[in-house]
């Protein structure tokens, strides 16, 4: 008898990074959504546990890195967010709608 393969997706992202200035931002994964979208919050500056989600990831087969759309869940942003294969860099990018900060941000932290 065969058995189903589960392929489990890792988390969009770390949960802690900082930007150029030292400034943090949080990322937490509340829930896995189906076609690998996340539910989450985002906290950065003046931007406080604010309810996001990411979808649509498109992976670069050359680098790993994988570009998601990135979303507050009232609509008040859209952009595009960019992780880097080893989760260390994530570059905001693409601003479609609202505002939101165009930055790269770094793991520094465990």
């Amino acid at each position: 008898m065969a058995t189903a393969q589960t392929t489990i997706v890792a988390e969009p992202t770390k949960r802690v990074y900082v930007d150029d200035n030292d400034v943090r931002m949080t990322l937490n994964w509340i829930r896995r959504m189906p076609h690998d979208g996340y539910l989450g919050e985002v906290s950065y500056g003046s931007i406080s546990r604010k309810p996001i989600q990411v979808f649509d990831a498109q992976t670069n087969q050359t680098d790993q890195s994988k570009t998601w759309q990135f979303q507050a869940q009232d609509g008040s942003f859209l952009l595009k967010m960019k992780v880097a294969g080893d989760q260390n860099t994530v570059t905001f990018l693409e601003l479609k709608k609202g505002t939101f900060p165009l930055v790269t941000v770094y793991a520094r932290f465990p």
